[in-house]
């Protein structure tokens, strides 16, 4: 969304100085030549004219097609697509054969011929797409042309996005050949992965004969071109086209000419349309080629890797993380070897040459429990649980098709049958989920999540008997009297049936998962027990109701009564990450009986799995339903435990100011030690009964961190985290519940609370407001007029009684075609929400019709005046109250790579400077904080905002911290370590700063409360029992203490100190 004039680094300044006949040579992908602003948004596809010597460039959103002179410098022309507007032009080739165009869109996949006035000549085809059995979409890409295609008659190349293919045609539409791209990872059709791909290019000898292509692909976030041979195999050479700044979307290699290089540069020219523009990059082939086409298996406790390469390297690794497995001779290709411990691995190779490396992967191994075994594919199109049937059979539910699919327990034939379930119990419109084997042969009972009720089904699928089930009703609103009120009985996901139970009678075990619950039913329905999913224990979710710890599958243990299997994770795990034995009657987790569902939810692309521990012919056999929808897997899994378990879910984090990392983990011992290392080095060696270290002195950057168990001469898996220390750790971290998606914020600097806006859809209108500690306080609807939006927020307090809220609002989506006529109003409030002022202002616009995009609104107490970025033409503004521009300056580095949400921005009144997020030139996320001053002069403070978890949306400084907002797994708020600089020491319960704690500290702390006393220098002294805020409770604890032998104040006391845990207090 970025447009204007590219501000060109050193780099580029030099090698633009360096475009003569004799330069020095230049590496392939590096930007040759200013970037050109395209006429409109989002471009797409490039073609070379030979007969008029120009290029002809598509638009997505625009029906017109462009031509171009070679120079970039003029628009010739421009003619009709064959396609409206909104069915969005993609690719476009010259057909050097008849002079025409061919042009493409993005669904219809349809090709049309066209001279040069747009008027179709009559030539049109649908492409012969193959079958996709993963999807039904189609999204065609880039074409090419090459008129010795098909014995001389000419054949057209397209990629296709959806399998990541790419086809040569025939001019007549026939299919000639298609191929795989390079970077997609499970082949075609595979299991439905693909990778972004758009734009290719042929390669001819001097005699027209087709040698390779060029093709854009996507890894890991980075934009890069990738060579094939002629028949489609990829040849290791690959370069970044990071120096375009955006998502290339066509290309083409052509001499470019410009009065700069005084000559023909040898050049791709490459579409970008994610801002708009075209860039020239140096061509040619990299110096080395990469290894590439990474292929993982395990064999029993085996690990083999293999992997292509077309280079002789000087070495091969297999690496993980900082450690090296082994090493390799430089024509290696693959490596075995068995992994001890057994445990997960994530694996990378690791080529080197001459000191460049080639790095691929990591690839997950995982051997031993929870190994995959053998695995089918389910079909259908929402497989939910599974069922063993006592007769070597497998029973699998289909929520959508409300049918019940049989496979024999051998994995990998055909199912045996599928059964549709009777209309009575679940008609159309209804869904399934649960299954259990029933008391009777060939019966099973199954739960209608629709209704909430169980029938107890044959193999016919025919109802023999059906019972509500009493679970509670979720809705707190429900109003018996009101029609129109529904109960929320929650969500059923597993179930499974024990036999023995309620005195012979039998009983379903459920699994309910919007309020984590397990419940034992009896056959009627009534709840006998239940327990909470034990992975709440585990890691506490923030707020109840909210949100979840994951789990789903539930399973007997063949035996065993007082257990079973539940599959579960936190709420920060995102997934069903484990499977546990549980204690039915505590519902705690048996220590040490965790499986991975690693390579289950790998090959199945699936978050949440379902379980059956059954035995079959006297052996325990375990079968796991990755539950990926149209992609679910059934796979029979290894459960044999460890002998050694791995302790579990380790947590670490830098607790406060000072430079020490806190260590938690679950001990799943016995254990005899508890190994803990950094960076691959041991550094502390623990009784065997820890559950935590405390390393106290670590130096600031990037840490990982790992522990293991030992017990005799066996060490367990190692489990591994990362943190930051230094610049850049998170000292604090918390959910902004209830505002969700939070874009803006910010502080006020009486009281140290927070003002968040949000761009949620319905939410654009409202503030929400959190203490100094980021505990939610209350939430109210803005003054900003029904039909418009927040964009961003600042509050202007030249005193304490007189604090108001500035936004700047807007208007949102922007129509089409509309960017131009945006208006933009400064509207003021005070805290109450009585309105104050509004005035409209006129930010600058960007170019290439991208919309105007005013963020990061922050109040100077000094001038009594705003900042504001305006991100989409990089430009800073000072305004006053009433939103008068006082001054501009452009945004002295802003983020390289387009569609980075550039949008922070705060101040460090007693510096007079800015602090701006933004990102490197490689960089695809916000990965940094600098600062500058009021004219947009750099200072050379920089802040790393990597490994935060969030993608930082705004900042506020305070004092020695950075306050960061930001989304993504969850909208939080952190409070970061800003310097090295420590606050000074100070002594709890000093609240008047005499050096000692005496009465006249509680008199002191009595009248900030309740007399309008100023509040302390050092706030944190004042905070007796160190929960982050100043209340009574502090003012009890002090005279507790000091009278009636009650505790201590906390750390720092008797002497002074740092504060041990981070909170929103701080000492000037």
């Amino acid at each position: 969304m970025f447009s204007g004039a590219f501000q060109p680094s050193l780099k580029i300044v030099i090698l633009l100085a360096l475009l003569t006949p004799g330069r020095l040579a230049a590496d392939p992908g590096d930007l040759a030549a200013d970037f050109v602003t395209f006429a409109t948004i989002a471009p797409q596809d490039i073609t070379y004219d030979e007969s008029e010597d120009c290029f002809w460039i598509t638009a997505f959103l625009d029906n017109r097609i462009y031509k171009y002179s070679t120079n970039l410098e003029e628009i010739l022309d421009t003619i009709p697509s064959p396609f409206e507007v909104f069915e969005f032009t993609t690719g476009i080739t010259y057909n050097s054969i008849d002079d025409t165009l061919l042009v493409t869109n993005a669904s219809s996949g349809q090709i049309v011929e066209i001279n040069k006035q747009g008027i179709a000549t009559g030539r049109v085809f649908t492409v012969p797409f193959l079958e996709n059995p993963r999807t039904s979409e189609r999204t065609v890409r880039g074409l090419a042309f090459d008129p010795a295609g098909d014995d001389g008659g000419g054949s057209i190349y397209l990629v296709e996005i959806m399998g990541t293919l790419v086809y040569e045609l025939s001019l007549a539409g026939e299919l000639l050949r298609s191929f795989v791209h390079p970077e997609d990872p499970d082949g075609f059709p595979g299991r439905g992965q693909h990778t972004q791909a758009a734009g290719i290019e042929l390669i001819h000898s001097e005699d027209g004969e087709l040698t390779g292509l060029w093709l854009t692909g996507i890894r890991n976030q980075e934009n890069r071109l990738f060579k094939l041979a002629a028949d489609g195999s990829y040849t290791g050479l690959s370069f970044s086209l990071d120096a375009a700044g955006g998502t290339v979307s066509g290309i083409i290699r052509h001499p470019f000419e410009a009065a700069v290089n005084a000559g023909r540069l040898d050049s791709f020219i490459c579409v970008v349309e994610s801002n708009a523009r075209l860039a020239v990059l140096e061509a040619g082939d990299p110096d080395d080629r990469e290894i590439f086409a990474l292929r993982c298996e395990t064999a029993g406790p085996v690990a083999m890797l293999s992997w292509s390469s077309n280079e002789f390297y000087d070495r091969v690794e297999i690496v993980e993380g900082c450690r090296i497995h082994t090493t390799l001779a430089g024509d290696a290709v693959s490596w075995e070897a068995e992994l001890d411990p057994p445990g997960l691995y994530q694996l990378s190779v690791r080529a080197t040459k001459d000191g460049r490396e080639s790095v691929i992967g990591p690839c997950t191994i995982l051997t031993g429990s929870g190994q995959v075994i053998e695995s089918q594919e389910t079909g259908g199109r929402l497989p939910i649980d599974l069922a063993f049937d006592g007769r070597g059979r497998l029973v699998v539910t289909d929520g959508n098709e409300r049918t019940l699919t049989v496979f024999e327990s051998d994995l990998g034939s055909e199912p045996v049958e599928i059964i549709p379930l009777d209309d009575t119990f679940a008609p159309e419109e209804e869904f399934i989920s649960g299954i259990a084997r029933g008391p009777q042969p060939d019966t099973f009972f199954v739960y209608n999540s629709t209704r909430h009720i169980i029938a107890l089904v044959d193999l016919s699928g025919q109802a023999l008997e059906v019972f509500a089930v009493d679970l509670p009703n979720l809705n707190e609103d429900f109003d018996p009297e009101d029609p129109e009120s529904e109960e929320n009985l929650g969500v059923v996901m597993g179930m499974v049936f024990d036999p023995a139970a309620d005195a012979g009678q039998g009983a379903l075990w459920l699994t309910e998962v919007v309020e984590d619950i397990v419940y034992q039913v009896d056959l009627s329905g009534r709840i006998l027990r239940q327990f909470s999913n034990p992975y709440t224990r585990i890691q506490q979710p923030p707020l109840e109701g909210v949100f979840n710890t994951y789990s789903g599958g539930i399973s007997r243990v063949p035996g065993r009564d007082d257990l079973l299997w539940l599959s579960g994770g936190t709420y920060r795990d995102f997934r069903q990450k484990w499977i546990v034995l549980v204690d039915v009657e505590s519902g705690e987790i048996v220590p040490g009986s965790q499986i991975p569902t690693t390579a289950v939810r790998e090959v199945s692309r699936a978050g949440s799995v379902a379980l059956e521990n059954v035995h079959i012919d006297g052996q325990s056999r375990f079968f796991v339903l990755g539950l990926g929808q149209r992609n679910a897997l059934l796979t029979e899994i290894l459960h044999n435990p460890p002998t050694t378990p791995a302790p579990g879910y380790l947590e670490c984090y830098q607790p406060a100011v000072e430079d020490r990392v806190v260590l938690h983990f679950v001990n799943n011992g016995p254990y005899d030690t508890i190994e803990i290392f950094r960076n691959c080095e041991q550094i502390a060696t623990l009784d065997g009964n820890a559950t935590g270290y405390l390393d106290e002195v670590v130096p600031p950057g990037l840490h990982e961190y790992g522990v293991r168990g030992v017990l005799g001469e066996n060490p367990s898996e190692t489990i591994q985290a990362s943190v930051r220390t230094g610049p850049g750790a998170v000292l604090q971290r918390s959910i902004c519940w209830p505002a969700r998606s939070p874009q803006q914020f910010t502080r006020d600097p009486f009281d140290g609370s927070y003002y968040v806006c949000v761009n949620w859809y319905g939410d654009e209108r409202n503030v929400y407001h959190f203490d100094q500690g980021f505990r939610f306080l209350d939430e109210r609807v803005s003054v900003v007029e029904e039909d418009r939006q927040i964009a961003t927020i600042a509050m202007r307090a030249t005193s304490r009684r007189e604090r108001l809220l500035y936004y700047i609002s807007w208007l949102q989506p922007v129509p089409l075609g509309e960017v131009d006529q945006q208006r933009f109003f400064l509207v003021s409030e005070t805290l109450s929400g009585q309105p104050f002022d509004y005035v409209e202002i006129l930010p600058p616009l960007p170019g290439n019709g991208f919309i105007t995009y005013p963020t990061g609104l922050t109040w100077d107490p000094f001038s009594d005046t705003f900042f504001y970025l305006e991100r989409n033409s990089r430009t800073f503004l000072q305004i006053d109250p009433e939103g008068n521009e006082l001054s501009r300056f452009p945004h002295p580095a802003p983020p390289y790579q387009n569609f980075i949400f550039n949008l922070g921005l705060g101040i460090d009144p007693e510096n007079r400077t800015l602090l701006l997020t933004t990102a490197g030139y490689g960089d695809h996320g916000i990965t940094k904080v600098l600062e500058m001053d009021f004219e947009g002069v750099l200072t050379g403070f920089e802040l790393p905002l990597t490994g935060l978890g969030n993608e930082v949306r705004d900042i506020e400084f305070n004092n020695r911290e950075l306050i960061a907002i930001g989304s993504g797994s969850f909208s939080e708020i952190l409070r970061l370590k800003a310097t090295d600089t420590l606050p000074a020491p100070f002594l709890r319960g000093d609240s008047d700063s005499s050096g000692g704690v005496n009465l006249t500290d509680a008199i002191h702390l009595l009248n900030v409360l309740f007399q309008g006393a100023d509040i302390p220098d050092c706030p944190d002294s004042s905070d007796l029992d160190d929960d982050g805020r100043i209340t009574l409770t502090d003012v009890i604890v002090i005279l507790n203490f000091l009278f009636r032998g009650g505790l201590a104040p906390a750390a720092p006391y008797p002497e002074p100190g740092q504060d041990p845990t981070a909170d929103g207090l701080q000492c000037q």
